[in-house]
């Protein structure tokens, strides 16, 4: 017998992944609204993993299942008692759904809101909430086209790190104000070296594109790959 590959064993462990995940979603109280958030999370796990494997028919089923329940998550929400930063997370997550479940316009609607929420937190007594609060609204402004204060963002995120008691080295704020940079200049060549460090990144640091709420950068990483697909056509 042949001996499988370092990929054919991803695919399968991807897919015996899925089939646990489909599982526990048959098996969710997707009735009850209180809930709908752990049935996004579940949903949004498979869809990564169905896209992962190139199923894209039904990684599109599965990520407009996680958006429906994910708006219902966020109706929820007590956004009045959270700190400005989880306060935008929750308008970011849905974000991120609907983007990759094509549904652009919706999507660039919940960053705008989520962005709203970081900016109130940028100058949050609590430094660490002023941080991650830049550190976020960097991935907004990319994915709203806003790429000069992306890289604006990014700067004074960085400085905030600077002084912050906690250890940030591992963050990715660096390659967020590199890619904004190189999406600004717009051209074929500057995206085809943003796509290029973002790819580098994440091989880099081993960041998985499926799962349930995976690192954001593979969102960008996308999105980048849609603006180099455009270049490529025009």
């Amino acid at each position: 017998m042949a001996k499988m590959t370092s990929k054919q064993n991803e695919r399968q462990r991807v897919s015996a992944h899925i089939d646990r995940r489909l599982r526990a979603l048959s098996e969710w109280p997707t009735g009850d609204r209180s809930r709908a958030g752990g049935a996004s999370r579940i949903a949004e796990d498979i869809a990564r993993g169905y896209a992962h494997l190139g199923q894209e028919k039904q990684a599109r089923e599965y990520y407009e299942l996680a958006a429906g329940y994910c708006a219902a998550a966020l109706e929820q929400a007590p956004l009045e008692n959270l700190t400005p930063d989880r306060a935008g997370h929750h308008f970011f997550t849905c974000a991120r759904i609907l983007w990759q479940a094509g549904q652009k316009r919706g999507s660039r609607e919940l960053f705008g809101q989520a962005l709203e929420h970081y900016q109130s937190g940028f100058h949050h007594e609590i430094c660490d909430v002023s941080i991650t609060s830049y550190h976020y609204a960097i991935y907004c402004w990319i994915f709203l086209g806003a790429f000069e204060e992306a890289r604006n963002g990014a700067e004074t995120c960085s400085r905030l790190q600077a002084k912050s008691e906690v250890p940030y080295s591992s963050s990715d704020v660096g390659l967020l104000s590199s890619v904004a940079g190189l999406l600004r200049e717009g051209s074929r060549s500057s995206i085809e070296r943003a796509l290029a460090e973002v790819r580098h990144f994440t091989k880099k640091r081993r960041i998985h594109a499926y799962g349930a709420q995976p690192h954001p950068i593979v969102d960008v990483e996308a999105y980048v790959e849609g603006l180099f697909e455009e270049r490529i056509s025009d």
